[in-house]
């Protein structure tokens, strides 16, 4: 196996905590994106409401799969975590079916209330 690391300089610098935003195994074309919050480049939370929080995860998810030559469009699988209650996240799911459109990816959670996680080819 051969790894490319993805590091957007626009996002949050993740080797403080032993991570890359993403890692692309070169000879399957695989993407592995490492979970997407709503931070800025100082580990800030930038909102205070849930929805707006899914959002601009799911912007860091694109910029990522952008810097990785993919997209939204070519998930395959999807993990998401939640802190809280599900009833307190409703937002999240409206934020995750605006911004990812067509067919749903396998998801571990059939709500879908966030992106934290997910495995990606490349085109």
């Amino acid at each position: 196996m051969n790894i490319q690391r993805i590091n957007p300089n626009t996002l949050y610098d993740g080797s403080p905590f032993g991570l890359s935003q993403a890692t692309i195994d070169t000879l399957s074309g695989l993407v592995f994106v490492s979970g997407q919050v709503d931070w800025d480049t100082d580990y800030e939370l930038k909102n205070r409401t849930i929805e707006a929080q899914a959002e601009n995860a799911l912007k860091n998810l694109s910029i990522v799969l952008s810097a990785a030559n993919t997209s939204v469009d070519n998930i395959l699988q999807l993990r998401v975590y939640i802190r809280g209650e599900h009833s307190e996240h409703y937002g999240q799911h409206c934020a995750y079916n605006h911004s990812v459109p067509g067919d749903i990816p396998s998801s571990t959670d059939r709500n879908r209330y966030c992106v934290t996680g997910l495995s990606q080819h490349v085109d």
